[in-house]
């Protein structure tokens, strides 16, 4: 009964926490210090963010991507990550009629109200982006890793509209001129953040960070892409992780044999 609570903790921690695998690492600080020492590292990087939209309104923005580096003396990492989003918005809202949606978008449900004619509108958004990394450990100890990320990059972004009632795509376009805007663009971001890390073990580490995204150029419409980001999960070394179940099977295969010899002895 104690083995099914403790499975059914583990379970939850793995659903709840974001799980973030990376290139074994020592566990311990080094003996001896080493000049000019590089060393390989990749990570499946997941982070969570926000867009603002109309009225205000926040929409979730789940942000996951890979990353490779190299790690020079345990203090200075790096490398260069390409990252994917999309994200639904949470709230529908409302923008006023136009002969220029209903031109372009016939299917389109049009709403009767106190304030005139209008559409109900969903939007959709993602993003592609690709962004050279450096990040500065400033303090590494055998149990707590703390550091500070700094990102700046290219990306390809792409803004859909679609009707909440037929799903018929939205014309982006401007109010004031009449003119149809593009949806998509290339983007140039930048971002930086604190990181920690807690060793729990050679295998498993808890990782925590934020930081801060902003667009460098503007994005046609999409200039509410500026917004805080967040990590929270647990971060596992596969490598490790390999060896401790190559080296258990291999303890547990010597005993088994041990147990054999024992008992053919007995007989």
């Amino acid at each position: 009964m104690r083995g099914n609570k403790f499975s059914f903790k583990l379970l939850f921690i793995l659903f709840v926490l974001q799980i973030t695998f990376c290139h074994s690492q020592s566990d311990s600080l080094p003996k001896e210090k080493t000049k000019n020492t590089w060393k390989y590292d990749s990570q499946i990087d997941q982070r969570n963010s926000f867009i603002t939209g109309p009225n205000n309104s926040n929409a979730n923005l789940p942000i996951i991507g890979y990353t490779v580096g190299w790690i020079r003396n345990n203090r200075f990492r790096i490398g260069v990550g390409g990252y994917y989003a999309k994200s639904q918005g949470s709230k529908a809202y409302f923008i006023k009629y136009s002969p220029i949606v209903q031109n372009h978008s016939p299917n389109a449900v049009i709403l009767y109200g106190k304030n005139g004619m209008s559409y109900l509108i969903q939007k959709n958004i993602q993003m592609f982006y690709i962004t050279p990394s450096f990040e500065w450990i400033f303090f590494r100890s055998k149990w707590l890793e703390l550091s500070i990320p700094v990102e700046v990059g290219v990306g390809y972004s792409k803004i859909i509209l679609t009707d909440y009632f037929s799903g018929a795509d939205i014309p982006i376009f401007s109010y004031k001129t009449g003119k149809i805007l593009k949806g998509e663009d290339i983007f140039f971001p930048a971002m930086v953040g604190f990181s920690a890390m807690f060793n729990l073990t050679p295998d498993v580490g808890f990782q925590a960070g934020i930081g801060y995204r902003t667009i460098l150029q503007e994005v046609g419409i999409s200039e509410n892409f500026d917004s805080w980001y967040y990590q929270v999960g647990l971060q596992l070394f596969p490598e490790n992780i390999i060896a401790n179940l190559k080296k258990d099977y291999r303890s547990w295969k010597l005993h088994r044999l041990k147990k054999k010899e024992a008992k053919r002895q007995r007989s």
